[in-house]
């Protein structure tokens, strides 16, 4: 059995009081998994939860050997909130715990900090996401007096499809593609999230205020400030045709982990990088030939020759370009780079940006070598300043770029934008057309 638990109106990472109201006696936890951007999205899926349960919320490392406090401003979150982080007090007086996780969640535990744990699947809740309402109702409902109850299932939140968006001329005919509704604004809890609850560490904020400051510093005797176009280049999708197959396609590695570095840095999986074949799973494909012939879109746009990527900045009249990049295929990093400034861009490399290494945001089992809190910073520092782009291009494959997406909604940034097999298109011109057309219909009513 456990020490009892102290009180909870404390919590002792950042030294800021709890709501007096917390309950030390009702805890909601969460399975921390994946890397950073994961793990961002995973907090504020359970945060949701524990809110909606009136529960306490235990917040665990935000990576191994790494607290929340060390890269994130955490006083709004745990002034508001009732949030204590694990070990820093002991559980309750309790016997056992229960998980609760989606359908299809191959995830289970046996024990949370010694204690027995029960699992049991939220049927009904919704295989696309979890919806955090309907979970924190079967909750209350059924498991009100169960002291501890564990999210296994908190990575994605399910959002709303943008239904002006498909209304749109332009985005119509790639409404069914995968990834188009990563453009439906978020709900208001996460642009709270954002906007007051986990705020940048200062040294991160003050490294991302300098480069954008130099993003923005006035080009010849003019002396207007510039604005800049944002990229997260998750390796060019180097690994896309592979995690295609093994995804949508019924395909699996073999070996399961491969042996990579082919290319010096290089840890994308794909084979110029990797020494592996890809092999049937048993089952045989898990989605239709057009369905997955649809999924392969998205591999056919080579970010690395920076033609979409200077479409778009001459579009909007940019001549400066920050890359944020996940350092995969540094080969096709620098193919970008040097493409950008042949078409006459400034391009601004997260390698020149501060004479660092490239950030390490991509967490896999095929290519971990732990994290630094370095590591950390470096690409919470790119991911604060892709929000301040005037144009940001996306990976909607990516949590990372769905944290800078979320990030810019919160600061009331337009998502102009554009992403892999998807022309560039805004979120908020999507509302002014349609309401344009409105107009005009009712104008052509009255005459």
């Amino acid at each position: 059995m456990l020490a009892p638990r102290a009180s909870v109106t404390e919590d002792k990472t950042t030294n800021h009081a709890a709501p007096s109201s917390c309950r030390p006696d009702r805890l909601l936890a969460y399975k921390a998994r994946f890397g950073l951007s994961n793990r961002l999205l995973e907090l504020q899926t359970a945060l949701r939860v524990a809110v909606l349960t009136n529960r306490t919320l235990l917040l665990p490392s935000l990576l191994p050997g790494i607290s929340w406090s060390d890269a994130f401003n955490l006083k709004g979150l745990t002034s508001k909130h009732c949030v204590v982080p694990e070990g820093s007090n002991g559980l309750p007086n309790v016997r056992n715990a229960l998980a609760l996780k989606l359908p299809k969640e191959h995830a289970s535990m046996r024990s949370y900090f010694g204690l027995p744990v029960t699992t049991k699947t939220l049927a009904g809740i919704g295989e696309d996401g979890i919806d955090t309402r309907g979970v924190a109702t079967h909750v209350a409902r059924a498991f009100a007096d169960t002291p501890v109850v564990i999210l296994l299932s908190t990575l994605h939140v399910k959002r709303e499809p943008s239904a002006a968006a498909c209304e749109s001329e332009r985005i119509r005919p790639h409404c069914m593609r995968p990834g188009v509704s990563f453009w439906a604004p978020p709900p208001p809890f996460l642009r709270r999230f954002w906007r007051s609850l986990v705020l940048p560490s200062a040294v991160v904020s003050q490294r991302a205020r300098q480069i954008t400051r130099a993003l923005r510093s006035p080009i010849g005797t003019a002396g207007v400030q510039e604005r800049f176009m944002g990229i997260h280049m998750r390796n060019a999708d180097g690994s896309c045709p592979t995690r295609v197959q093994m995804w949508y396609g019924g395909m699996q590695l073999q070996p399961e982990i491969p042996r990579c570095g082919k290319i010096p840095g290089c840890t994308s999986l794909d084979t110029s990088c990797c020494d592996f074949t890809l092999v049937p799973q048993p089952g045989g494909n898990r989605f239709s030939a057009a369905l997955l012939h649809e999924v392969r879109g998205y591999c056919e746009e080579d970010l690395a020759d920076a033609n979409l990527a200077s479409r778009l900045a001459s579009e909007r009249g940019l001549a400066r370009v920050y890359v944020g990049a996940d350092g995969q295929r540094p080969d096709l990093e620098q193919r970008l780079v040097v493409s950008l400034a042949a078409s006459g861009f400034v391009p601004l490399h997260t390698r020149n940006a501060s004479q660092r290494s490239r950030s390490r945001v991509w967490s896999s089992k095929y290519a971990r070598r732990g994290w630094r809190l370095s590591d950390v910073e470096d690409a919470l520092v790119d991911m604060y300043v892709l929000a301040e782009a005037e144009a940001f291009v996306a990976n909607p494959a990516s949590s990372f770029s769905g944290c800078v997406r979320d990030i810019r909604a919160a600061r009331g940034r337009s998502l102009a934008s554009t992403q892999v097999g998807v022309p560039p298109h805004d979120a908020r011109a999507w509302t002014a057309d349609l309401e344009r057309k409105a107009t005009r219909r009712k104008q052509r009513t009255v005459h």
